[in-house]
């Protein structure tokens, strides 16, 4: 597999301003995107219209930190559940995606696993004390080796921070 993708598209749920006064969105993976206007290097001139804001409000936007699969800070602890090459479920070692809003943690305590992630071209063996972040709606698959014993831990973004300072700071 070649070529690495820059950004993964998410929805935008809110354009705010943080405590430095810059606007940030908040997406739908639990990542917060700076957005600037400063031209000729970055042109976002809708920011300086509090409608055209709104107006982007639900569009989708490109999250690097999702192709890097980093793990947003804001992630709420779900279920945690254990296989082995044995119970290791058919629908994992096919294609499949976590929901939006969802985030996995494979984590391998003995054996191998081969996780792969076409779209971030991510082809890995994973072997014990190894472990992989999974970002939401991203198709992937895995292929358990003999004896292996892997924990997958699932995470919800959590709600943004509603902040009055910053829910108020938007209205100008």
């Amino acid at each position: 597999m070649s070529g690495v993708v820059d950004g993964i598209a998410r929805t935008m749920l809110a354009i705010e301003l943080d405590e430095g006064g810059e606007w940030i969105a908040w997406l739908d993976c639990g990542h917060r995107r700076h957005l600037r206007h400063r031209p000729p290097l970055t042109s976002m001139p809708w920011l300086l219209d509090a409608e055209a804001r709104a107006a982007r409000v639900g569009q989708r936007i490109e999250c690097g930190r999702c192709a890097q699969c980093e793990p947003p800070d804001s992630l709420r602890a779900g279920r945690l559940v254990a296989f082995d090459e044995d119970t290791l479920p058919q629908g994992l070692r096919a294609e499949h995606r976590l929901r939006e809003g969802a985030w996995a943690r494979l984590e391998i305590d003995a054996g191998e696993l081969r996780f792969v992630m076409p779209m971030l071209a991510i082809d890995r063996l994973l072997g014990p004390g190894d472990a992989q972040w999974i970002p939401p709606a991203l198709e992937h698959h895995v292929a358990p080796g003999p004896s292996v014993h892997v924990r997958l831990s699932f995470f919800r973004v959590a709600d943004r921070d509603p902040r009055p300072e910053v829910a108020n700071s938007q209205q100008s």
